[in-house]
């Protein structure tokens, strides 16, 4: 029974997949440089992809950059910030975790990541939150 309950979620989408995007919130200091955030997936199938590029699921990142469609920098990527910009999916995100990896995680860093590479980003509350409901939910 727990197999069938799991198994849409793992299908169709993540735990994850009901909470917004900071990207679309309309407080540009939610996605701007020098914050922390957290790559998460909507579907499990996007995960050897985000692994590929280094945004791993779950791991606290800082943005040390960020550029816009035309490979400036700028320091959000909210694009209402940033009036030439028509879309935030071409914005790349230079990314650092914040803390030490396990060995086979470990790469070069920073990664540069585009926007559209990374399903939905969070604040390590939201995601630390979320989690933690998660976790008490799966433990009932």
């Amino acid at each position: 029974e727990s197999q069938q309950q799991q198994k849409p979620m793992m299908e169709g989408g993540s735990f994850f997949s009901f909470v917004n995007d900071i990207r679309n919130d309309p407080d540009p200091e939610l996605t701007r440089v020098g914050k922390v955030v957290v790559p998460v997936l909507n579907k499990l199938k996007q995960r050897p992809r985000m692994f590929e590029v280094g945004a791993y699921p779950g791991v606290e990142y800082r943005i040390l950059r960020i550029f816009d469609e035309e490979g400036k920098e700028t320091f959000y990527s909210a694009p209402q910030q940033s009036p030439q910009s028509t879309t935030a999916d071409n914005y790349e995100y230079e990314l650092k975790p914040i803390y030490p990896l396990v060995n086979q995680l470990e790469r070069p860093w920073p990664v540069r990541v585009k926007s559209k590479e990374i399903p939905k980003l969070l604040t390590s509350a939201q995601y630390n939150i979320l989690s933690a409901v998660g976790s008490a939910l799966t433990a009932v």
